[in-house]
């Protein structure tokens, strides 16, 4: 039993020793291109001086002033006239306006179009409770 785990023991001592030696050599050095037979230098060819080229300024996208308005923006991108009216009907687009005005974090709002509204059955909004149906 002692001289299987001697074996055992001295085999895994020359594997770690092995791993760190070889890990413990420097990279290879990258191959040396073979040196191409020089060619004899050709003086360059001098062109007349141009005039330098009129400088284009930038078209800098206009800077949006104020706070961003969500509503506004469901609005000009459209098929967000039932959610419009939903965020206006409960003042959660007064509260989204609010909370953008008063920091500087953003936030992501997923708006279900006009048409998943009308996937919904008859009575879905009506059936909720007071505290979630919009007024």
């Amino acid at each position: 039993m002692t001289k299987r785990t001697l074996f055992s023991l001295s085999i895994l001592l020359i594997f770690l020793f092995h791993c760190i030696t070889t890990l413990g050599q420097p990279a290879a050095a990258p191959a040396q291109p073979a040196n191409a037979p020089v060619q004899p230098a050709t003086p360059p060819v001098v062109q007349p001086a141009k005039a330098p080229a009129p400088v284009q300024s930038a078209k800098v996208p206009p800077t949006q002033k104020g706070v961003p308005d969500v509503t506004k923006i469901l609005g000009k991108a459209g098929g967000f006239s039932v959610f419009i009216r939903l965020l206006k009907s409960t003042g959660v687009s007064d509260q989204l306006y609010g909370q953008l005005n008063n920091s500087n974090n953003g936030f992501t709002v997923f708006a279900p179009t006009d048409a998943a509204f009308s996937n919904l059955k008859a009575g879905t909004i009506n059936s909720l409770s007071t505290y979630k149906r919009p007024n």
